[in-house]
This record gives structure tokens, C-alpha cells and sequence, in this order.
């Protein structure tokens, strides 16, 4: 089995050719219209010389006050809108992993995503994230912490939170 590269698509053929795969292989396919967030990027895994596994995040935009509500630092964080597996095999797994390296090489300190409440959300158990919550719609909020020293304070605040809560 050859070696994952982690590429980020810039060019605009690219970024065609990546939301065609999502068209075919992800249940929401791609996200409509262009403007979603800032900062919007893509990436993929490649092996081999052929795409695997994709990924979109972006800037936390509509989800600001999500990040806010669970201590997620919205100026060095992104949310992780789509993930999806091209071919057969687990790679969504090692593309979060090289994904959060990458990041975390940035000096990003999160990464947010949404679970549906029908999924287990075992994929982003085993690429390290932490369920933190539960949206009101039952949608599960998971983050992958970058920075120890992060998660720590996160922890402390919510403990707060909670405690002022009740």
C-alpha cells in the first residue's frame, strides 16, 4: 500500500472535479452555492496517484455562536462541513489525522463538525474528536482539539458553564 499525501485543491477545475465526487458519493453531496463561509478549503487524500477520501471545511461563519457555546476559539478554529470516502478502504480516518497535523502546523487550535443523530459518529472517535455535545435538533458536536493546553480550558469553562446553569 502506497503512502497518503494530504493535497489542498486551489484551482477552480479541481474544486469542479471534487464536488462531481461528492455529487456521487456523499449523501448531501456538495454544499449549494459557493458563499458558504470564509474561508473555505478543500482538500483530498491521495494514494497512489488517484483521490480516496475529500474534505471541506471552513471558517466557523453560521456556526459562531456553536463554537462560542462550547469554548471553541472561533479566530483559530474551522468546521469541517463534509467528508467523504471515494474508494473502497478506511481512509477517512488518515485524512482527519493529516488533516489536524496540518492545521495544528498552521497554528489553528480546533476543528468542529455536526454527527447526525442516526450516526454512531465512530469515525471522528477514532480520528481522535470528542463529542461535546448535543445540538437542539440531536445533531452530535464533535471537536478535535489541536492544542492540549486548549482542550484543558475548554474543559474549565464548561465546567463553569454548567455549574452557572444549574
Amino acid at each position: 500500500m502506497s503512502e497518503y499525501n494530504l493535497l489542498e485543491l486551489r484551482s477552480e477545475e479541481d474544486k469542479k472535479l471534487f464536488n462531481l465526487l461528492l455529487k456521487k458519493h456523499h449523501p448531501q453531496g456538495p454544499i449549494p452555492g459557493s458563499g458558504l463561509g470564509e474561508g473555505l478549503r478543500f482538500f483530498v487524500l491521495e494514494q497512489g496517484g488517484f483521490w480516496v477520501a475529500g474534505a471541506l471545511i471552513h471558517r466557523p461563519g453560521q456556526f459562531a455562536r456553536m463554537f462560542k457555546k462550547y469554548n471553541v476559539p472561533a479566530d483559530t478554529g474551522y468546521f469541517l462541513r463534509r467528508i467523504c470516502s471515494f474508494a473502497p478502504g478506511e481512509h477517512a480516518v488518515a485524512l482527519l489525522e493529516l488533516l489536524a497535523d496540518k492545521l495544528r502546523k498552521e497554528g489553528k487550535h480546533a476543528i468542529m463538525t455536526l454527527c447526525f443523530p442516526h450516526h454512531s459518529g465512530a469515525l471522528y472517535k477514532h480520528a481522535g474528536f470528542e463529542e461535546v455535545g448535543v445540538t437542539r435538533t440531536g445533531m452530535k458536536v464533535f471537536v478535535k482539539w489541536l492544542r492540549k493546553t486548549q482542550r484543558r480550558k475548554s474543559i474549565q469553562l464548561n465546567k463553569v458553564n454548567s455549574t452557572e446553569e444549574e
